[in-house]
């Protein structure tokens, strides 16, 4: 059974979090999912579609450089997780990731 975690790594008192669950961890600022790391060391956010405060949170929880998908695209992955296995979804991921890069590489 996978181990679930709620964590404020900012030190300081304010609405960023990460949830784990096994070996994947889901970045929150308030109770948007704003980025996700795997297993397999991929990670990417979403972009800051709100404001000063999100990007603050984006910073502190020190994933404000990680790569960043379209916000469609990542919240549709995001909602995929449950959907397919957890070995799978860093796989789903990643594929992404390399469809976004050749998009933008276009």
């Amino acid at each position: 059974m996978a181990r679930v975690r709620l964590t404020n790594p900012t030190g300081r008192n304010t609405q960023a979090h990460v949830v784990s669950f096994g070996y994947h961890s889901f970045y929150f600022s308030y109770e948007t999912i704003v980025a996700y790391c795997g297993p397999n060391g991929i990670a990417v956010r979403r972009p800051n579609d709100w404001g000063p405060t999100t990007g603050r949170h984006l910073k502190e929880l020190g994933v404000y450089d990680w790569t960043e998908l379209n916000g469609r695209v990542f919240d549709e992955l995001m909602s995929r997780f449950g959907n397919t296995g957890d070995e799978d979804f860093d796989d789903v991921v990643k594929e992404a990731v390399m469809l976004a890069q050749a998009r933008d590489a276009a």
